[in-house]
């Protein structure tokens, strides 16, 4: 995928990424204001589908409806705590344990692409597991 300069292009040919919430096509955008890729719905602002990018363009994950990307933001705040206030070393041995404890492979293991369900069990596990460790922490 080539980032352009402009702030909105599309997602190149080889892509076919759609909208969780509306089924269009998602547009690569630069944002406005912030130095960073994500992916828009191409009906937006109607239809507020929206997704990450890495720096190359290149989708984090797969899109998500609202109540996803809502149980994925959760998840990530109590996901972080761990390795962020030292309950792992790094994200990726944080990752590697979920992975073990879910039955995933490594490449099947990441927040970006779990479903709701996954989510909350990924979230139940974390809390049965460390739930009297866990950092008191804000969550936002």
């Amino acid at each position: 995928i080539q980032v352009a300069k402009k702030r909105s292009f599309g997602p190149g040919p080889d892509l076919d990424l759609r909208c969780a919430d509306c089924g269009e096509l998602m547009n690569l955008a630069r944002h406005k204001t912030e130095n960073y890729l994500w992916y828009r719905c191409s009906q937006w602002p109607r239809c507020r589908g929206s997704h990450s990018a890495h720096s190359d363009g290149t989708p984090m994950g797969t899109p998500a409806d609202a109540e996803t990307r809502a149980a994925r933001h959760e998840l990530h705040l109590t996901f972080d705590a761990l390795w962020r206030y030292k309950r792992f070393k790094s994200r990726g041995d944080a990752y590697a344990w979920l992975a073990s404890v879910m039955e995933k492979t490594k490449d099947e293991c990441h927040i970006g692409m779990f479903t709701q369900d996954e989510c909350r069990e990924a979230e139940e596990i974390i809390l049965q597991t460390f739930g009297d460790e866990m950092p008191d922490c804000p969550k936002d």
